[in-house]
């Protein structure tokens, strides 16, 4: 059994019941809509939804386990492991029609909510303590937070695509014999738009931290159409400000992490700003 901050997972032969640790928000439902939908045009991508019990206390949903292992437990990611998550993201983001992904709802934390949230907790304070590097990361995340350029993010929309709303490289599992990755963990599932959600992932903490992979390499694989190249800049700008409140010692990632990792995050956010 594994038990992680929003859920446990019992495993049992070729079948996996997670059962929810939080579920305000309508995580399992959300799960079970979407990993349905996923099987239903994309099977084999995912785990496939076998039974739920989401009006339980806690809600539970049992799935098929994804054979593999998680690319967060593989270190340093292999030239085949790469392109893996790359040909991943695309037949994810490809799955649902788009007559059909019309009618998903937005994934949680889409690109208003985010910009919402983060000046909301901008706006609290944060101590950056006596690193004028953090400091002057802080400082220019708050500007970026109140200008044009984050109002035009929350407002503006990308190309749509299907996601499962997390860029933790841990949500990808990769199998040696059919060298594909699969993805796991849709409890944040639903409709966003290609940029955002190449910015969650190459913005995203857990690839660069231990240099699992270099998120450069990561951007040599994927092409950027024209017209997203805007968005995608904005987005990394948003993603790098969130894992910058994150890291700050009053963040929930603080203690999470190995020490400089939040000098290191400050020096990536004032690369993008």
């Amino acid at each position: 059994m594994a038990t992680v901050s929003t859920h446990q997972l019992a495993f049992d032969g070729q079948r996996v019941t997670k059962t929810y640790r939080q579920w305000d928000r309508g995580e399992a439902r959300r799960e079970w809509d979407c990993l349905s939908l996923l099987h239903r045009h994309r099977p084999g991508l995912a785990p496939e939804p076998l039974q739920h019990e989401l009006d339980a206390d806690p809600p539970s949903i049992v799935m098929t386990r994804v054979p593999g292992v998680s690319l967060a437990d593989v270190g340093r990611l292999a030239p085949e492991q790469c392109a893996g998550v790359v040909v991943a993201l695309e037949r994810l983001h490809t799955a649902i029609p788009a007559t059909t992904l019309a009618d998903v709802p937005l994934r949680r934390f889409h690109a208003a909510e985010a910009v919402t949230e983060l000046r909301t907790w901008m706006a609290k304070g944060h101590d950056a303590g006596d690193d004028d590097l953090t400091s002057s990361a802080l400082d220019e995340a708050g500007r970026w937070l109140g200008s044009q350029d984050a109002d035009s993010l929350a407002s503006a929309a990308g190309t749509p695509v299907f996601t499962h709303g997390d860029g933790n490289l841990s949500n990808f599992v990769w199998s040696d014999r059919t060298g594909r990755a699969s993805v796991v963990d849709l409890e944040d599932a639903g409709r966003s738009d290609r940029a955002y959600e190449l910015a969650d992932l190459t913005e995203h903490i857990s690839p660069w931290v231990d240099g699992s992979l270099d998120p450069a390499a990561l951007l040599q694989r994927v092409e950027i159409e024209k017209h997203d190249t805007k968005r995608f800049r904005q987005c990394r700008r948003l993603f790098a400000t969130f894992w910058l409140l994150m890291l700050l010692p009053d963040g929930r990632a603080h203690t999470r992490n190995p020490a400089g990792t939040l000098g290191r995050q400050a020096t990536r956010l004032l690369a993008v700003l």
